[in-house]
């Protein structure tokens, strides 16, 4: 039976295609060097109509405005796919959109060079006053509801640090800041510098549920635990219709006990810590060997997979976390045992050579043939395999 497929395309191809092309072709025109992804993004924003939704959940006077607020968030979020292999700072935003054409990304005619870092500083002033969190969770919904995507009960959360340049000194009789600018564990690995972190939950689409500025030396296990305690807020009881997915720093005994407060414990999944609940993870470990009941995974990472494509088996099995019953899943791959199988046996051939030489050397005394032995032991004390030595000693007698 043959089917029939029309190959008309629906309405909103249609639709967005006359635009992208009307676009396009008065970029041309205009003899602009307006990059190509920009127009794209900047399509999608329209058709989410994000100027004029910043406009309205921010507070500002048109008249003291010479570009709308939602004019130029537009132009922000559209900075980060301009051609460029540098983080682009606010007081150089106009240099970087000399020679485009301004008005095919925002809708209104704007000379470059009228952009100033003041005008983007009052914007995000602005979108501080108004909450961040409710302007990105309404961007969020507005994109789902645009294009119609199904709801998504997955929720992933993660912290990121900002480096910060300058001192940011407080004075004694001053009130404390609302934001810690301090030192902290720095994910961008500058250490020497002052920082400020962010906390994002987002759903399995990527879009964002929450988002929340923290204090500069906030740690990521504190972070889930207010995250946990927002979102019992934010969902109340169809909390537990998602799945929480957060790193290792997930797991320590207060949030486990947030995660599982009430008749409706919170599904999550996490890494478990080398040192968490009584070494957990060498205990489980040890009985999924001892059990070798493992299900194949398929392969991953090459498709149509090869012969050194990475095989994966997992297994799973049920643990008690401070008196909550939960399962434990362990996953192995052939992958890094492949590596490990040939990084011993490159160190066992140089070994072996390395071992076959010292045993012809013949010392005259037995103390130094001992130090010699424990000089090479430690020598070669940090390899994947180990080797026992002794020393053999030979009487020979000159005068019967």
């Amino acid at each position: 039976m043959v089917i029939y497929r029309p190959n008309t395309p629906s309405p909103h191809v249609k639709r967005f295609k006359h635009n992208f092309d009307k676009v396009v072709t008065t970029s041309e025109q205009k003899n602009e060097h307006t990059p190509f992804q920009l127009l794209i993004i900047a399509t999608y924003l329209n058709r989410l109509n994000f100027i004029d939704h910043v406009n309205r959940m921010i507070t500002w006077d048109e008249s003291r405005w010479k570009f709308s607020p939602g004019v130029l968030a537009q132009l922000l979020v559209l900075i980060p796919f301009v051609p460029s292999r540098r983080k682009i700072a606010l007081s150089r935003i106009s240099e970087v959109y000399t020679g485009m054409d301004l008005e095919l990304l925002v809708g209104v005619p704007i000379d470059p060079s009228e952009l100033n870092d003041d005008m983007f500083g009052r914007l995000l002033d602005r979108v501080h006053e108004s909450g961040c969190e409710n302007l990105f969770y309404e961007l969020a919904m507005m994109v789902r509801f645009t294009f119609s995507l199904p709801e998504n009960y997955v929720l992933h959360s993660d912290t990121t640090s900002h480096v910060l340049y300058g001192d940011y000194p407080t004075k004694e009789d001053e009130e404390p800041p609302a934001l810690k600018i301090t030192y902290g564990y720095s994910k961008d690995k500058r250490k020497d510098l002052k920082q400020i972190m962010t906390g994002m939950v987002t759903d399995g689409d990527g879009l964002v549920v929450y988002s929340k500025t923290l204090d500069g030396n906030t740690a990521d296990c504190d972070y889930n635990h207010q995250m946990v305690k927002i979102l019992h807020c934010v969902f109340g009881s169809d909390f537990k219709k998602y799945v929480y997915i957060a790193d290792s720093k997930l797991l320590n005994e207060p949030n486990v006990l947030e995660l599982n407060k009430g008749d409706q414990p919170i599904q999550f999944i996490s890494r478990i810590p080398q040192n968490f609940h009584k070494k957990l993870c060498e205990k489980v470990k040890n009985k999924v060997s001892s059990l070798n009941q493992w299900e194949s995974q398929g392969t991953c990472c090459n498709y149509p997979p090869d012969k050194d494509s990475p095989k994966y088996d997992a297994t799973m099995i049920p643990v008690a976390v401070y008196s909550n019953e939960m399962y434990a899943h362990v996953y192995r791959t052939t992958d890094k045992r492949a590596k490990i199988e040939h990084k011993v046996n490159q160190e066992q051939n140089k070994l072996t050579s390395e071992v076959v030489q010292l045993g012809k050397r013949e010392f005259y005394c037995e103390a130094d043939a001992l130090a010699e032995m424990d000089s090479f032991l430690k020598l070669h004390s940090n390899l994947m395999i180990s080797v026992d030595l002794a020393v053999v000693s030979e009487v020979i007698l000159k005068k019967p």
